[in-house]
């Protein structure tokens, strides 16, 4: 009976070695990708069966690039990324993938170059434009990523928009000298826009912050009075807004003769 049962599981042992090696290539590939990447350590398994049998197969290392993206693996995931471009030099987002491995190296440069590469094989891919405004955020470059946020959402995915959005809000910085109604507009801080009206001979008194909300003008909440600049105790303003009604109404009238359909 021991023998008869050995004799089974030879049998089934044998069997199930002839199926595994009756798989092709894209056999292997196809489970891999089946996957979507919710087993990345399970994928590279059958990917590397996959080149076994194919050694040029583009997809399989584009696949376990991302793989291995997954796991972390950024470097092995960007020689895979390598071998696929190698294979295939317009594979648009092999590029794109290794950009993201690069900049999650921090190695922003180069995610930058190869996403700049993916967009010029395809003008309209939107995973570039995503990438690549991702890391100028990072790169405290907001102009250009949302400049990219912009183009991404134009093709149809707003995620990075919205992103911004959460990040930035859509308010411009301004700052008023209400003595010499002057209204700048769209510095990085209000203190940049007050020690540039002081090198122009206002005085620091007279200047006051507020933020612009584009979207909402018309409304009472196009101006927000809301700047550290504008706590000045031996003013009378121990607050980031502006407490005094008849200065508010000075800065209102600036603005809405400087800003205008």
């Amino acid at each position: 009976m021991r023998k008869f049962i050995i004799s089974i599981f030879l049998v089934l042992t044998f069997l199930c070695s002839c199926s595994e090696r009756s798989k092709t290539a894209l056999d292997w590939f196809s489970e891999a990708d089946a996957l979507n990447y919710n087993d990345p350590k399970k994928a590279i398994e059958y990917l590397n069966n996959a080149i076994r049998l194919q050694p040029n197969y583009a997809n399989a290392y584009n696949i376990r690039g991302i793989s291995y993206t997954k796991l972390e693996q950024y470097q092995r995931a960007i020689e895979d990324f390598n071998e696929t471009i190698r294979l295939k030099p317009d594979f648009t987002n092999a590029y794109v993938n290794r950009g993201v491995a690069y900049a999650l190296l921090l190695q922003y440069q180069r995610a930058i170059d190869d996403f700049n590469k993916a967009i010029r094989l395809k003008p309209d891919n939107v995973n570039a434009y995503n990438s690549r405004g991702y890391v100028y955020f990072n790169q405290g470059n907001k102009k250009f990523g949302c400049s990219d946020a912009k183009k991404a959402c134009d093709l149809g995915n707003c995620q990075l928009s919205e992103m911004a959005k959460k990040m930035y809000g859509t308010l411009v910085k301004a700052d008023v000298d209400i003595v010499k109604k002057i209204l700048i507009v769209d510095m990085g801080m209000h203190a940049d826009g007050e020690a540039y009206l002081m090198e122009n001979g206002s005085k620091q008194n007279d200047i006051w912050g507020i933020n612009l909300y584009p979207e909402d003008y018309g409304t009472d909440d196009f101006i927000e009075f809301d700047s550290m600049i504008n706590i000045r105790p031996s003013q009378g303003n121990a607050s980031k807004d502006v407490l005094d009604p008849n200065i508010k109404k000075q800065v209102i009238a600036i603005v809405q003769g400087n800003i205008h359909d």
